[in-house]
């Protein structure tokens, strides 16, 4: 029965058949393949962290960059007697070099902006922020 005909059941369902619909295309390359290919790949499969040292490295980069803190405030806290005296081994040692090795991580579709008009004055311009709907559809599925 595969030439596009149904085939009935007794039980009132029925299959069916579309021969050649279903197709598998070779090629083309995923995220991972794009990831593993990159500059750092070799590091990365030998340091899932990297750039950071470690998970604790990368735990605390993580936290300081998230934390709302100042550049500034994050280099008085890195600057810390208390981090020095127990010798973490930081993979960075300001601000400046933590954001340095974030910029290093793989990014995925970025943020877009457009200013909108109004028909009413405001006192700022108001600004829409977006993703592109396929760009992030084809960055999880690949």
């Amino acid at each position: 029965m595969s030439d596009g005909t149904r085939e009935e059941n007794p039980d009132f369902s029925f299959i069916e058949y579309f021969p050649g619909a279903v197709q598998m295309y070779k090629g083309g390359s995923t995220f991972i393949n794009k990831f593993d290919a990159d500059e750092f790949g070799q590091q990365r499969s030998l340091n899932i962290y990297y750039p950071f040292a470690s998970r604790g490295d990368w735990e605390l980069g993580s936290w300081l960059l998230r934390s709302g803190l100042s550049m500034g405030a994050i280099d008085v806290f890195l600057s810390l007697d208390l981090l020095k005296v127990r010798k973490l081994p930081l993979s960075f040692r300001t601000a400046k070099e933590l954001r340095g090795r974030a910029e290093l991580l793989p990014g995925g579709p970025r943020w877009k902006v457009q200013e909108l008009r109004t028909s009413h004055p405001t006192k700022r311009p108001v600004l829409l922020y977006w993703r592109d709907s396929l760009e992030l559809v084809q960055s999880q599925s690949s």
